[in-house]
This record gives structure tokens, sequence and C-alpha cells, in this order.
């Protein structure tokens, strides 16, 4: 009997032993699988290292694409400059006046509201210009503007308009120009003087029969009547036949018809 119960105490013994080995391996699993869940349970979606090379890709980016942006930007503004500036090109003025109303020059007559009016003294004035140094084309081109050039409320015919340029004419024209007993006046004249107005020559030569002494010249001139309010009417177009000759060291209008060429 008392065999028995020291076997049974024994048993006991190894029971309890198995137990707290048993205890012992279920402690060390879970410390391994607190330890697996700790490595790989992190809530960024990539390594701390990764993500700011990532940010730092993504902002040079950023930064690419503004810099694209700007570019493309004044490309654009370097465009619609040189556009502007092409079309100020190709815009240029219809006349230059050179401060003289009367001294234009372009391949066709000029736009009537281009022109100024000008004075009473300047047109005067204009009896003053000699053929000393001119050209012979500019001689004629001159003497054609001076000649059209009158004052609607003061001159008492075109002739003396023309008697204005005799400087630029041989001494036989002194007489020749003489004004007429009954002028006849354009309608453009007669409404000129309701706005005191002043013409304004611009003439072009269309042909040139250069004979060595002399030279002739085929020129067109288109007067166009100026108001101090600002009216302007373009007169009857004249044509001109011109022969100058030398005079010494410059040329002068040694022949003169006044009407259509024949």
């Amino acid at each position: 009997m008392k065999h028995n119960t020291s076997l049974t105490a024994l048993l006991s013994m190894l029971v309890a032993a198995c137990l707290v080995l048993a205890g012992c391996a279920d402690d060390g699993d879970d410390e391994q699988t607190s330890d697996n869940n700790t490595q790989h349970g992190s809530s960024q979606p990539f390594p701390e290292d990764d993500q700011t090379d990532q940010e730092a890709t993504a902002d040079d980016a950023s930064s690419d694409d503004a810099k694209n942006t700007q570019d493309a930007e004044s490309e654009d503004e370097d465009a619609e400059e040189s556009e502007d500036t092409e079309e100020a090109e190709d815009t240029g003025d219809i006349i230059e006046l050179g401060g003289d109303a009367w001294d234009v020059g372009d391949d066709e007559p000029p736009n009537p509201d281009d022109l100024e009016q000008p004075s009473v003294s300047e047109v005067h004035d204009l009896a003053n210009i000699t053929p000393e140094g001119m050209e012979p084309d500019d001689l004629v081109i001159t003497a054609a503007n001076i000649m059209t050039t009158w004052i609607a409320t003061e001159d008492t015919s075109e002739t003396v308009g023309y008697r204005r340029a005799l400087n630029l004419f041989t001494d036989a024209y002194d007489e020749l120009f003489t004004p007429p007993q009954n002028p006849i006046y354009t309608d453009a004249w007669w409404e000129a003087t309701e706005h005191e107005g002043i013409s304004v020559g611009w003439s072009t030569i269309t042909d040139t029969y250069d004979d060595g002494d002399t030279i002739e010249y085929r020129v067109v001139t288109q007067p166009t009547w100026v108001g101090d309010d600002g009216w302007t009417q373009r007169d009857e177009e004249r044509q001109w036949t011109f022969i100058v000759s030398k005079d010494g060291d410059d040329w002068i209008i040694s022949n003169y018809t006044d009407g259509a060429f024949q």
C-alpha cells in the first residue's frame, strides 16, 4: 500500500514538470510571433528613405513643369511682340510732309485727311525759292507744286500761283504769266472760299526725255484744298510739260506747256 502511494506521487511530479515545460514553450512562440508582428506591421506604404526620395523626385518634376510653363509663356509673348513689330513695319505713313505741306513725295497722291494747311505767309514765301543747287527732277516737281498752291480767298486766279514760281523759269515767263482779266475758277476753288482754303500740290514725273543739253519732263499734279476747319477737297488734275536747260552751273525751266499731253 505504501509502495503504491510513492508511485502515484512520482507520476504527479512528472506530469507537473511536463506542464511547466509546455508552458515555457508556448511563451517562446508568443514572443517570436509578437516580434514578427512588430517588424512587418508598419502603416507606411514605403520605407522612410524611399519616401523621401520620391518626395524629392515629385518636387523636381513640379519645378520642371513650372519652368516649362514659364518658358512656353515667354515664347508666346516673344511671338506676339514679333507679330506686333512686323505689323508696325508693314504699316507705313501714307506721305512724308518733311515740314512743308506742299513738299510731299510718294507713288500715289496723299490722302487729303493727312494734309496740313500751310499758313498764308508760308505760301507767300514760296516766291523766294530759287533753282540754285537743285537737280532737274527736283526743279520741275518744285515748280509744279508751287504753281498749284493757291489761296482761295486772296489769289485772283491760278496764274498768281504760277508767278510765285517765276524764279524757277527763264525771264521770259515774267510776261507770259499774266493774270487773265476774266479768270475761270473750278468748283473746288469756289467751295474752298467758304473754308478759307489753301491748295496743296502733289506732283509726279511720268516721262523723261534727256537730250543732253536739255531734259523734257512730263509731270502730273494733283492739287488738294485744305480748309482751316479741317475741310479737304481734291481739285482737277493738272498735266504739264517742262523743258529744263543749263543756266551756268544750275538748271532752269526754259519751256513749259500747260494742258493735256499731246
